[in-house]
């Protein structure tokens, strides 16, 4: 099966995320930094991301990884679901083959974040899981998890 999602063609560097999803505020969408593909989200109704992170008030969205691909492993992360392994157990070995084809590995265990925290996932993010081997939960450290915008070296 060839890997076509878009997530997939910004990692091995055939399109450039920078120049995907500008928003009104002038910052991009995506941001792809040693190696791994951020995505932003904005702060509005996340006081406990606002609040773990010590975000200043003034600061309206975050960023937070969605894939990586490390030795030919697709990485990708679950920021949605309470428990995402037990949504993969449930299913039966065909759906997972249709899918799911290549993932091997799903970090089992609950999303650490409380439910106000979690990210929905995006369309393009849901096409990336389905090419993904392995799929892992957030760092219980919300500080290696998310950035803000100004945490990024390379960005002008």
């Amino acid at each position: 099966m060839q890997f076509r999602s878009r997530i997939y063609r910004v990692l091995i560097g055939e399109e450039e995320a920078s120049k995907h999803y500008l928003t009104t505020d002038d910052k991009p969408y995506w941001v792809y930094e040693e190696g791994t593909l951020y995505q932003k989200q904005y702060l509005h109704g996340r006081g406990a991301i606002r609040k773990g992170l010590n975000i200043p008030s003034d600061t309206d969205c975050f960023y937070f990884p969605v894939g990586r691909i490390e030795n030919g492993i697709h990485i990708g992360w679950s920021t949605q679901a309470a428990n995402y392994s037990n949504q993969i157990l449930k299913m039966s070995k065909h759906e997972r083959s249709v899918y799911y084809p290549h993932l091997y590995f799903v970090q089992l265990g609950k999303n650490p974040y409380p439910s106000q925290s979690r990210l929905s996932t995006s369309w393009l993010t849901q096409l990336w899981h389905r090419e993904c081997h392995k799929i892992l939960l957030p760092n219980e450290d919300m500080t290696q998890f998310f950035k803000t915008f100004n945490q990024f070296k390379n960005l002008p």
